[in-house]
């Protein structure tokens, strides 16, 4: 059994993670990907379970801990997974609560779009190279809008899967750019040059995303950037407030 479940995929949801770990609460982690797994610290407190969950797994999971609360760190692009997440704590009475990230717009124009498939429509009928900033979920849709494919360039976290997944899109070697973040203005600025890029697409990921540094390299380098917006969040709470909340509970002063 756990105190705390914690659903995690954001900087956020980690650091939330070791700070429980720090302050001998007990709890469990999931996570996605086995490179969600590696980031988190080793820990005596902190169960990690890996793996993608439906909605009936989520509940096996909620009934086996029992935990007294829920939280939803989760990116905040990945909206089947709180929405699953939510109506799992429902179902099974389980208190929930949401983790939100700082949302940040930097005063340079943006070229705002709603989802990919917008963004994707659009910088087919442009010319030049794209860095593709998003990650390797969504890049099958996009990379479906783009006749010529040799015109992208991603940028992925340097796991089996994601780089599996994008070979398996046609693309190559060369167009692969596998690196861990956080990335700084001026790394961000070198890999636009190493790309060529006349494009940025990028999500509204907030600070801990990056989003600001990247936004501030196109913008040295006079490369429009292309924005997937967030979708509606619902209400939450930022990470300094859930952990106050906790630390009530667990009457650590």
């Amino acid at each position: 059994m756990s105190d705390y479940v914690v659903f995690a995929g954001t900087t956020e949801g980690r650091q939330l993670a070791e700070r429980m770990e720090r302050a001998q609460i007990c709890g469990l982690v999931c996570v996605a990907t086995e490179y969600g797994e590696q980031i988190l610290p080793p820990g005596n407190y902190m169960k990690v379970r890996r793996g993608r969950l439906n909605c009936l797994e989520m509940q096996v999971i909620l009934h086996r801990e029992s935990p007294k609360l829920v939280i939803d760190a989760t990116h905040p692009y990945a909206a089947e997974v709180t929405y699953n997440l939510q109506k799992a704590c429902k179902d099974t009475g389980t208190k929930y609560i949401r983790l939100l990230r700082e949302s940040l717009l930097p005063e340079q124009k943006l070229m705002n779009f709603q989802d990919i498939s917008e963004a994707a429509e659009f910088l087919q009928a442009q010319e030049g190279n794209i860095l593709f900033t998003t990650g390797s979920k969504e890049l099958a849709e996009f990379v479906s809008y783009i006749t010529d494919i040799g015109r992208i360039y991603v940028r992925i976290l340097p796991s089996v899967e994601n780089i599996q997944r994008c070979r398996g899109l046609g693309l190559e070697g060369r167009q692969l750019i596998c690196m861990q973040g956080p990335f700084s203005v001026k790394m961000n600025e070198a890999v636009l040059e190493h790309c060529h890029a006349s494009w940025l697409v990028t999500k509204e990921s907030g600070k801990a995303g990056g989003f600001l540094e990247k936004c501030e390299a196109a913008g040295k380098l006079h490369i429009p950037c292309v924005v997937i917006q967030r979708p509606k969040m619902e209400f939450g709470f930022t990470l300094e407030e859930i952990w106050e909340r906790m630390k009530r509970d667990e009457n650590m002063g």
